[in-house]
């Protein structure tokens, strides 16, 4: 399934997992094996995701803490969820986005929460971007999300304001250097508890842009929810 794939899948009757074929598990499109085999984050520090053997934080948020009060990511960037992720990305596989968004969520449900964000602002594209590519991946991951915990998706808060290269293939240095001043505030927010979310997180420095520029429009409170957590660009 491609584009027509948004349809909400739990109103649909049994269907294939989008690994293996086999019948998914109800109201998801993977089965019960595959889900069982996905990379799964156990213990990460509590603010950069960064995997580790306990929950602690690590050396460098002790040194230098982020923008983002928490980060929660559900799966390492590797496996089935790199492959659903690229299906998402790249081949406009939207049955993907509702799988990864669920599968978010049930990720999400097993952390503590002291409160819930007030409202969720995916990552935004650049306009050119977004005409390349016809949607925003992290919004359709995001829909499923925000349906789950009742809370509004909000689309126009931020925007970029230039078009920023791949981030894919530069190092942590020239990753930062990338989108420094790439993000504004449309308008100045009501909300003082927001929720980032992104498919997939290396060295944080998207995020935490876009959070220095909520900061700035006087956001007191933010964290990061992302679907994968990769290892760190040198």
């Amino acid at each position: 399934m491609h584009l027509s794939s948004a349809l909400n899948l739990d109103t649909l009757g049994p269907c294939e997992c989008l690994l293996c074929g086999d019948t998914a598990a109800a109201g998801l499109s993977i089965c019960n094996p595959c889900q069982h085999e996905l990379p799964r984050i156990i213990y990460a520090c509590p603010t950069c995701a960064q995997p580790l053997p306990a929950s602690y934080p690590c050396p460098k948020c002790q040194q230098q803490p982020p923008p983002i009060h928490r980060c929660i990511a559900a799966f390492h960037y590797q496996g089935a969820i790199r492959r659903i992720i690229h299906q998402l990305k790249y081949h406009q596989d939207l049955a993907a986005a509702e799988l990864l968004g669920k599968l978010m969520a049930k990720s999400l449900e097993s952390h503590p929460q002291e409160a819930l964000p007030q409202c969720l602002v995916p990552v935004p594209l650049h306009p050119k971007r977004l005409r390349q590519r016809g949607y925003n991946q992290v919004v359709e991951m995001g829909r499923p999300i925000a349906r789950e915990f009742g809370l509004p998706l909000e689309l126009g808060l931020v925007h970029r304001t230039r078009p920023t290269e791949s981030q894919q293939t530069l190092s942590a240095v020239a990753r930062r250097r990338n989108v420094h001043g790439a993000f504004e505030a449309v308008y100045k927010p009501r909300y003082e508890h927001i929720a980032l979310l992104d498919d997939v997180m290396t060295t944080g420095a998207t995020a935490n842009e876009l959070a220095h520029c909520l900061r700035k429009a006087g956001v007191p409170h933010i964290e990061l929810w992302v679907c994968a957590r990769a290892a760190n660009a040198q």
